[in-house]
């Protein structure tokens, strides 16, 4: 009795986390952060096979970038903007602002992520660190990615607007509302 018992809880499980796995993927590949690009049919890699064509239905899902993982797909993100841009600064510029866009998702469906948090402020730290190194090398490349991607423009820390932004600079002031996760993005251009 009692090992039947288990065996139904334990088959309970594994039915629940697969069902939470394909809404995970389904999610996945309904996001918005990749919309602008053509994403190709199959996982990175699995694009050039011509057997897979012919294969079964379960088959291609199962290679599909439907049921395919966030990695996954950010793989296949990170091949196709290595192709389309030259240099590698470039190429970081543009795969961090996508994973950018992937982390404020993730943060909007779950707000107390405190470490998810911290990790985009750094992510968007570094990118900011790339645009001023490709600003100084090719502004007119730092344009176009600007343009092409949505990404605000730098501005200058010495701005009258940008002097006073942190808080160990203000004094007996009140601390306002928490900020939204997608304002984040927005603040950090200094």
């Amino acid at each position: 009795m009692l090992a039947s018992c288990f065996r139904f809880t334990i088959n309970y499980q594994k039915q629940v986390l697969y069902q939470a796995a394909i809404k995970v993927s389904k999610t996945c590949f309904a996001s918005t952060w990749f919309q602008n690009i053509e994403l190709p049919k199959y996982r990175d890699g699995f694009n050039e096979i011509p057997e897979l064509d012919s294969a079964s239905e379960v088959v291609q899902k199962l290679f599909s970038l439907e049921y395919a993982s966030e990695s996954a797909i950010r793989n296949c993100v990170r091949s196709y903007n290595n192709k389309k841009y030259a240099t590698k600064l470039e190429q970081s510029i543009v795969n961090n602002t996508y994973h950018i866009r992937m982390m404020t998702e993730k943060l909007k469906a779950n707000p107390r992520d405190r470490a998810g948090k911290v990790f985009l402020i750094w992510a968007i730290d570094q990118r900011k660190k790339r645009l001023k190194k490709l600003m100084a090398a090719d502004i007119e490349s730092y344009k176009n990615i600007i343009k092409e991607h949505n990404i605000p423009p730098l501005e200058s820390p010495h701005a009258p607007h940008n002097k006073y932004k942190f808080r160990k600079f203000k004094i007996n002031v009140p601390l306002e509302k928490t900020r939204k996760i997608e304002d984040f993005e927005k603040d950090r251009v200094y």
